[in-house]
């Protein structure tokens, strides 16, 4: 029996018109289904970001320690120091809190304290901690750069496809109890329309000693013969007790899931999509000329609602729109801990936020050139 709520209370004062219904709530089988039907945000409500950045981290210096590229991650330390994973020559940069650089570890090698093609960076407490995808292993540093050690996931293959808008978490998503998601192989094609397939990826849960090596789940990845479609789930982690997040861009569903496996809800709004049409037809000629699709490939229905999940320090949920299909400043619908959309909040132009704290968000800028620099952009809740 499926039992439907109202999303929103009634203001029963008076002859008080009732406050309009912004989301609706069921139960199915005992996994909570939260539909949003619009933004529960007015007209001028909302969250805002700074116009400009308080903090920006990319301009050569004497060193060149702050010219970054391959940027894997970046956080942002309780004292305000900012540490980045520069991937490209596997590097640790910290920095102080008016982006000055303090000094670098790591490095690419083989070595003790060095890392082998680095992925993604996360923190959890006074450990940071990252993925190298090319010796299936994860290291952890303290938060003055130094070794403590790493571990090889020997069972565990990490998918090379480490990007979160590939199915699969670009860094380790660290939990509360100790351990990290990872992305691991491919599985077999699964047919989502016939001719047209998605590669699967086993979502596993490992403790830095192995002592717990857990399969969270499957989450959908890439298919080469849908066009103008997601790439992949979007994935994110966090909470106390943890909670998994699989988000599908196709038809703008996120799952919440427990941390040892078990889905608890799932997070819909069908507003949020877009069709496909001639102009984003014509857009994907233009970006791509001398494409030919395989001779099986059929258009998306829908564009992606989203690239990316980040969960920030207050339990919200950000997606993050693909800026490449929705053109101009981008944007993140944010969905509230219960599960329901707030609204709309407007990022940077070619912004992608690493870390959103309770007044800031952390993430990577790319200019017209592809110049990578990490910014840090002040967050009004009002």
């Amino acid at each position: 029996m499926r039992r439907l709520l109202a999303g929103l209370l009634l203001v029963g004062c008076g002859d008080a018109p009732p406050a309009p219904v912004t989301w609706t709530t069921a139960d199915s089988a005992g996994v909570t289904i939260v539909t949003s039907l619009e933004p529960a945000w007015n007209e001028g409500e909302g969250w805002e970001l700074a116009d400009t950045p308080s903090l920006s981290i990319g301009a050569v210096d004497e060193e060149g320690a702050a010219l970054l590229f391959g940027v894997g991650g970046a956080t942002r330390l309780d004292d305000g120091r900012i540490v980045v994973l520069n991937s490209g020559d596997g590097t640790l940069r910290f920095f102080d809190a008016e982006g000055r650089h303090e000094l670098t570890a790591a490095g690419l090698g083989q070595g003790p304290g060095e890392l082998q093609r680095p992925a993604g960076l996360a923190r959890r407490g006074d450990t940071l901690v990252v993925s190298e995808i090319f010796g299936q292993r994860i290291s952890r540093f303290d938060l003055e750069g130094v070794h403590q050690g790493t571990m090889s996931l020997d069972n565990v293959r990490l998918n090379e496809a480490v990007d979160s808008q590939w199915g699969c978490p670009r860094r380790p998503e660290a939990t509360t109890d100790g351990s990290y998601l990872f992305c691991a192989g491919s599985g077999r094609p699964a047919p989502i329309v016939p001719g047209v397939r998605r590669v699967s990826h086993w979502l596993v849960r490992a403790t830095l000693d192995a002592s717990v090596v857990d399969t969270v789940g499957v989450v959908h990845g890439a298919s080469r013969e849908l066009l103008l479609g997601p790439q992949g789930s979007a994935v994110a982690m966090g909470g106390t007790p943890p909670e998994v997040y699989v988000g599908d861009p196709a038809s703008f569903t996120i799952d919440v899931w427990a941390n040892g496996g078990g889905q608890m809800r799932s997070l819909r709004y069908p507003a949020g999509l877009q069709p496909v049409g001639a102009r984003e037809r014509t857009f994907l000629s233009e970006r791509s000329p001398g494409y030919t699709p395989p001779p099986n490939a059929v258009y998306a229905p829908n564009l992606p609602a989203f690239q990316l999940l980040v969960r920030d320090a207050t339990g919200h949920l950000w997606a993050v729109q693909h800026e490449e299909f929705w053109p101009g400043a981008g944007v993140a619908q944010v969905f509230a801990p219960e599960g329901h959309l707030l609204g709309r909040v407007a990022l940077p132009p070619r912004f992608r936020p690493w870390e959103i704290g309770d007044t800031y968000l952390l993430g990577v800028t790319r200019d017209e050139l592809d110049v990578e620099r990490v910014e840090l952009y002040r967050l009004d809740r009002r």
